[in-house]
């Protein structure tokens, strides 16, 4: 690389061949050389972070791992308070031999889930939420706890003021965490909540820019990293109007980071489209076409010295848009189309979370595919209670090499005479015979078998398989998402989640 802006890229894809539309090659990401098409393994909660961690010896090649917006610094604290020389160690090794991706979940913005808004917009100001909850429920002063959030977040969670007011009572009515006649006005269920939809068309450009400053300036805390913030979704009913909002958010990020970005070069934006499946299964005034025309093209710099770092995609529900022939097609319309851009650009096409349905996807262009540690899709609201002692969930789900599939405990103990094994490269933890493993592991506590045993499966799991497609296509083997998903409960059209 002897071009500077190319030695100043925060992504360069080098080396790549096209197989029919697939791509096989090389992204170098500040220096580190990662193999595409690749796996981004998310972390969302403290138990990802301790396996990612401790685990990352799993990962023998350079990989991107996403942390979550604002709320990675606290997971780290969290993480290392126990043994802070030591486990230090091990988040620099992270960073020293892996990228980093700050995501910041675009459905927080979209869905009414309050409680997720609230930790992420506390965790960007360093606010308690004891603090908030005070001034919220014991003095009902709105306007004091909004005060403790961002300006950007503090716009989404007050249209959502009364839900959260009314959550929080009946949570706290339910653990029995205080004195009713301490809370001020006891909220009542709210009959209508604010469209989020509606938040976005009045944000004003100047509230967003600064939550972009604030990111830019989280990531350079990260020496490589880059970032994915939330856009405006695009729905099928979307008029032409948000399509050019969202094509002006991200200029907007390209620009603020050209102006604020670190002398590190850390946290280069990606273009980032946020689409609900709708698009894919009905007509309506956004469609996969216009998208092109009006978000994606306008967006791209041809100066790839000073454009974004990438194209992330993510779809408020993958399976949905899978499971119909039409919408299918549709969809591997769009990233032909899409991955066409990007090679074109020498970018990375990033499917957020699309997890087996983003591998099948690589044969259409697809560079990087992933999904958070506990094998979900997409962020659900603060859950009502925990699986009881002996409900099976409390282990998670247990991904299977070879099935595109993932199962609990009980099904994996079940199916152990029929499967034979936890099929899978040797380091994959190679167990003789399923019933073996699910006696041993059963003789851990429920967070003990999740955090060192499904989700380290998880990553090594996600991460033969995409050796396994790059190793095809540099044999210049055809489909091999497809050769790889066809085999699955998946291609039936199996649930994931």
């Amino acid at each position: 690389m002897n071009n500077k802006n190319e030695m100043d890229n925060a992504i360069i894809q080098t080396n790549a061949k096209k197989i029919d539309s697939a791509q096989v090659g090389d992204l170098i990401i500040h220096g580190r050389t990662i193999k595409t098409p690749s796996f981004i393994h998310e972390i969302d909660g403290k138990e990802d972070a301790y396996s990612i961690f401790e685990h990352q010896k799993l990962i023998t090649e350079p990989h991107i791992i996403a942390f979550p917006a604002h709320r990675w610094m606290n997971l780290l604290r969290g993480y290392t308070r126990s043994s802070p020389k030591e486990k230090t160690k091990k988040v620099f090794s992270i960073y020293r031999n892996h990228h980093v991706l700050i995501y910041e979940a675009p459905e927080m913005f979209l869905h009414t889930m309050p409680f997720l808004l609230l930790k992420h917009g506390l965790s960007a100001t360093g606010r308690g939420t004891r603090e908030f909850n005070k001034l919220m429920m014991i003095e009902n002063n709105k306007q004091g706890a909004l005060k403790l959030l961002p300006e950007f977040e503090r716009l989404f969670l007050e249209s959502q003021w009364d839900l959260l007011r009314y959550n929080t009572y009946k949570k706290w009515e339910k653990q029995e965490l205080v004195s009713f006649d301490k809370v001020k006005d006891v909220p009542l269920q709210p009959k209508r909540i604010k469209n989020l939809d509606e938040v976005w068309k009045q944000t004003q450009q100047s509230a967003y820019g600064k939550h972009l400053v604030e990111l830019i300036e989280e990531s350079s805390k990260i020496p490589s990293s880059t970032i994915v913030t939330a856009v405006k979704p695009l729905l099928s009913t979307s008029d032409k109007l948000d399509r050019e909002l969202v094509a002006a958010q991200n200029k907007q990020m390209l620009s603020l980071y050209e102006k604020y970005h670190p002398t590190n070069n850390a946290g280069r934006p990606w273009l980032h489209l946020f689409l609900n499946h709708t698009i894919f299964t009905e007509q309506g005034d956004t469609s996969i076409h216009n998208i092109i025309d009006e978000v994606v093209t306008p967006g791209i710099n041809p100066d790839r010295g000073n454009g974004h770092a990438g194209i992330c995609v993510t779809l408020t529900d993958w399976q949905k848009a899978w499971e119909i022939g039409t919408s299918r097609q549709n969809l591997e319309g769009f990233i032909t189309d899409l991955g066409t851009i990007a090679s074109q650009y020498k970018m990375p096409l990033y499917l957020a979370r699309a997890k087996w349905i983003g591998e099948y996807l690589i044969d259409f262009g697809a560079t990087l595919t992933g999904c958070m540690l506990n094998g979900h899709t997409k962020y659900t609201e603060e859950n009502t209670g925990a699986p009881k002692i002996d409900d099976p969930k409390r282990f998670g789900r247990v991904p299977l090499y070879g099935f595109c599939n993932e199962v609990f405990i009980n099904d994996l103990f079940n199916e152990g005479k029929k499967l034979g094994e936890l099929k899978g490269p040797k380091k994959l933890y190679h167990f003789d015979n399923i019933p073996d493993v699910c006696n041993t592991m059963l003789q851990y506590d429920h967070e003990r078998f999740r955090c060192d045993f499904a989700k380290p499966r998880r990553i090594v799991t996600h991460c033969s398989e995409l050796k396994q497609m790059r190793d095809d296509l540099n044999l210049s083997k055809p489909n091999p998402g497809r050769n790889y998903i066809q085999r699955s409960l998946l291609w039936g059209g199996g649930k994931q989640d």
